[in-house]
Parts: C-alpha cells; sequence; structure tokens
C-alpha cells in the first residue's frame, strides 16, 4: 500500500484519513473523496487509520453493513463509538513513543483534541501533516475539483436580504462579547450570503469561507473561478491565504466565535484553531444554527408549495408503478431509482435530487443507506416490502420523504409492525406541547407502539433546508447520544421467506408554528 510507504517517507508510524474537507462537509466533491480513494468506501462519513502493517475504518452503525460489503480483507471494520475506539486500536497497534499523522485542516477540532488526550496518556503523538498524503498517493489521478457558477437567490425565494441576516448575526456576536465569528460550513455562508451553487453533488453550495467581523469589513476566502463574482462576492481572497491571515487578524480580536460540533455538524477544523489564540476562542454552536431552523414566511410558504410539487411528482411514480406492473413491467431498483429522479426533474423550479434516490427491495431495506448499483440491483417482486427514500432541491425549498410499499400480500408480521410505525407517526402529527417541552421527550411517542418488537437505532427528527442541505443541524429527538438516523422506522433481519429482511420507513416534513397552542403543522 503506497500510502504505507508515504507514512514511512515521513517518519509515521500510522496516518490517519477522515470523510471530511476543510469545512466538515460530509457531501463532497470527487477531488475531496479522499476516504473513498483510500479504502473503496462509498458511505458519508468514516474514519481510517493505516499503520505500516495494518489498517482499520470506523464508521457509524447505518454504513456498517455497506462498509464491510464494499472493503477487501485488508481492513478490520468497527462500529464508531464502539469499543475499540480510534485510539483504543493505535494505542494497541502502537508502541509508546510513536507518532500518529493528520492533516489538521481535515479533522475535526473536537476528534482531534480527543485523540491527542487519549493517544497522549499511551505516550502515542499526533502530529499535524500539513501536506495531505492520500493527495500525494493520488497524485495526477486526483479529479480536478468542480467548480461552477454561483448564483444569487433571488428575495422572492430568500425572504431576507443577506445584509439584514448579516446584521442579526452580528447582534448575535455582540450579545456574545465576540468581535468575529469565523464561518466554515458551506450551507451556512450560502444561506447567510443568499448565495447558492453547484459544486457538490445534491448540496447546492460552492466552496467559500467567511470571516463576519463586528465592522462593516468582511473577509471571503474561495477559489478564483468567480469571473464576475455576484454581490456580496466583491473581494474575494485566495483559499490559502486563510490561516495566514486570521494569524493576522486575531491581534485585533479580543474574542471570536468558533463553530463547535453540534449534531449534523462537525464544527470548524484543528487547522483553523491552531492559528488562533486559544483564549481567544469561543467555542460554541453556530449561531447561523437557529437563524437558518426559523423560517421567515416567504421560506414557510416556500417549503410548503415545494412539497407540494415534490408530492405530485411522487404520487406519479407511486401511480405509474401500480398500473405499469399489474400490466406486467418488470422494474428493477435502478429503473425504478430512475423513474424518481425523471418525475422530479420535469417539476416546476426544480434543481435536481437532494440526495442519491434510495429505491430498496426485499433484504435491501433492511440495510441502512443502501443504494443500489450494477453489482446489487433487485428485480422488483410482490414477494417483499419495497422503500423509497428520496428527496429533491427546488429554488423555494427542500423535501425528503420515505415511503415503504408492498406489491403483493404482506406477511402478518409486516403488517402488524407498518401499522405501528404509523401510529407513531400520527401520535406526533396530532400533537400539542407546550412552549417548555423538550424535543427528547418526544421519542416516546414515536417510538413507543413499536418499542416491544425490535427497537431501532434511530434519530427521529431533522431540521430541512431551504434550497440548501437537507439535513440542517440541531434540533433532533434524542433516544441516545450519538444514535443517528432520523426516521420513525422499524428494521428486521426476521425471515418472511421469499420477502427477506424489512425496513418500514416513513419521512415525512413538519412546520412547526408558534401561537397561542403550539402546533405541529405536515407539510410532505
Amino acid at each position: 500500500m503506497r500510502t504505507r510507504a508515504s507514512t514511512q517517507s515521513t517518519e509515521l508510524d500510522a496516518y490517519l484519513v477522515t470523510s471530511y474537507d476543510e469545512h466538515m462537509s460530509d457531501h463532497l466533491m470527487e477531488s475531496d473523496e479522499r476516504l473513498k480513494f483510500l479504502t473503496g468506501f462509498t458511505g458519508t462519513t468514516g474514519e481510517a487509520v493505516v499503520t505500516t502493517k495494518s489498517a482499520a475504518l470506523w464508521v457509524d452503525a447505518r454504513f456498517y453493513e455497506q462498509a464491510d460489503f464494499e472493503l477487501n480483507c485488508d481492513w478490520r471494520i468497527f462500529r464508531s463509538g464502539e469499543h475499540p475506539t480510534i485510539s483504543e486500536w493505535v494505542v494497541t497497534e502502537l508502541s509508546p513513543e510513536s507518532r500518529l499523522g493528520a492533516d489538521p485542516q481535515l479533522v475535526p477540532h473536537s476528534l482531534w483534541v480527543s485523540l491527542e488526550r487519549q493517544l497522549n496518556s499511551d505516550y502515542i503523538k499526533l502530529i499535524k501533516i500539513h501536506r495531505n498524503l492520500v493527495d500525494l498517493v493520488w497524485g495526477s489521478r486526483r479529479p480536478a475539483p468542480k467548480l461552477n457558477s454561483i448564483k444569487v437567490q433571488p428575495l422572492r425565494f430568500a425572504g431576507e436580504h443577506w445584509e439584514v441576516k448579516v446584521n442579526k448575526l452580528r447582534s448575535n456576536l455582540t450579545a456574545m462579547r465576540c468581535d468575529a465569528m469565523i464561518v466554515t460550513s458551506l450551507t451556512e455562508v450560502a444561506y447567510i450570503l443568499n448565495l447558492r451553487g453547484s459544486d457538490i453533488p445534491y448540496t447546492p453550495v460552492f466552496p467559500l469561507c467567511h470571516t463576519i467581523c463586528m465592522r462593516p469589513l468582511k473577509f471571503l476566502y474561495g477559489s478564483s473561478h468567480f469571473a464576475e463574482p455576484p454581490s456580496p462576492l466583491k473581494a474575494i481572497k485566495e483559499y490559502q491565504d486563510v490561516l495566514r491571515d486570521l494569524r493576522t487578524l486575531s491581534q485585533h480580536w479580543k474574542r471570536v466565535l468558533v463553530p463547535s460540533a453540534v449534531v449534523f455538524d462537525m464544527g470548524a477544523s484543528e487547522a483553523i484553531h491552531s492559528v488562533l489564540p486559544r483564549e481567544q476562542v469561543l467555542d460554541r454552536p453556530s449561531p447561523i444554527i437557529f437563524l437558518r431552523a426559523q423560517k421567515n414566511e416567504v421560506e414557510q410558504q416556500g417549503m410548503i408549495k415545494a412539497h407540494i410539487r415534490d408530492g405530485a411528482a411522487m404520487c406519479e411514480v407511486l401511480s405509474y408503478l401500480e398500473e405499469r406492473f399489474i400490466a406486467g413491467d418488470h422494474f428493477t431498483e435502478l429503473s425504478l431509482a430512475r423513474e424518481v429522479d425523471r418525475s422530479r426533474k420535469i417539476q416546476d423550479l426544480s434543481e435536481g435530487p437532494s440526495f442519491k434516490t434510495i429505491v430498496a427491495f426485499g433484504a435491501h431495506s433492511a440495510i441502512p443507506h443502501y443504494t443500489p448499483s450494477n453489482r446489487t440491483d433487485f428485480e422488483i417482486t410482490e414477494y417483499g416490502t419495497l422503500l423509497i427514500d428520496s428527496g429533491g432541491q427546488y429554488q423555494d425549498g427542500t423535501t425528503d420523504v420515505s415511503r415503504t410499499i408492498h406489491l403483493g400480500e404482506p406477511h402478518p408480521d409486516q403488517i402488524r409492525a407498518y401499522t405501528n410505525v404509523l401510529i407513531g407517526m400520527i401520535r406526533l402529527s396530532v400533537l400539542t406541547f407546550p412552549e417548555n417541552l423538550k424535543p427528547a421527550e418526544l421519542d416516546a411517542l414515536a417510538r413507543g407502539p413499536i418499542k416491544w418488537m425490535n427497537d431501532y437505532n434511530a434519530r427521529i427528527r431533522q431540521l430541512v433546508g431551504d434550497e440548501l442541505k437537507r439535513k440542517q443541524k440541531m434540533e433532533a429527538f434524542y433516544w441516545m447520544m450519538n444514535k443517528t438516523r432520523n426516521i420513525p422506522e422499524y428494521r428486521s433481519e426476521a425471515d418472511y421467506g421469499a420477502a427477506g429482511s424489512v425496513s418500514l420507513n416513513f419521512r415525512v416534513v413538519a412546520l412547526v408554528l408558534a401561537t397561542i397552542i403550539t402546533n405541529i403543522l405536515f407539510i410532505g
């Protein structure tokens, strides 16, 4: 393995590779898919460690089966959050005084601090390597960055001018006694500036880092592909200047907010933290999370309209499937996924899917985040459950919807599980709750009806962006910390003859309205 040769040439005993880019994004340009290049794993999150003699990959439990299918026998695969952790495994593989290297621009600060603390206790050093070893091995085969044009999000979709949003953010910074904030999340940059791009699949963002100061001065760092930068991008500095300039700017700041990790976002990188004096840094969740969560009237109406069009697209797909299936036509997972994408594409204001469409039949439906391929494509028959998990990006909103159907006679256990999952969804839809109710307390409403059957490692809710990332940060119902998935759902490995394993998955989007009594309005 050439990566091992690189670790030896840099006097390292092991090297850490994450699934992130400089912005801690989970959806990446091809040129940033280093973990995929190294391991062959195509899931969205994971960490790998390569030593001179061994290699290991840590993935979320959702992706474990996928990783086991995609990786060869040279790799050991572990579930994140379980034993052994990265540090525990490294300690068993390396001797004291060994050196574990990593690119600080691609490692979340929270992960770096945790690893450094745990490894130091066993006398293993975590070393910053500023020349990425995967890029060195990748060489000329590495795809060039895809840099497309940036467009302004019209006010009729945004509802607020970008300067209004920036001033709201500055008010938050004033309350926290901060002189500046480093905005590293691509979705937050796109939101705060009312701009959209198409550089990264399924997420209309663009590579740009933003520093917002209390004075009118703003610093933006991106690539030099802007022929005529739209307002407010009148002056953009090169990416490589970010760390150098932060060292200079910090001399004029007393306190700067650097986003910390929260739910779906990993915060800022170790590289950002390493150039700022520790005593200046306020390590808190980004205030933009809360600005994005509170949809203005225009955004609310846009989301409703987007879901109406998206719902029409899905109804057309299901009607077409039923009609043609009864007529004797044959469908596979891939052919139906193409039909789902086609139906969405022809809708008004469509900007493409919000994630890769998942059509999973039979046993595949029980694999979290399964994506059909030529190698795995199942024919759809009347002998199993069919999961369709998909979403769309529209200029006025983002959708994310899941439905489970059966084209034959379902097993009684499947009917019972389906009914109980639906009961959980209905419980949430009719809920009236007091203002001080914590989101975590709502978990039992959805989970309770299926708890006795086969519980699931699942998160019940997430926020959805308005023509942005479909998984928006904050506000998720928690069952246990670090248990991740976002659905009222039932998964079973029970054997129902030809039906195989089963997943019953519902995903809807709710608009929470503040009235005299707070209610939930389901819009899609």
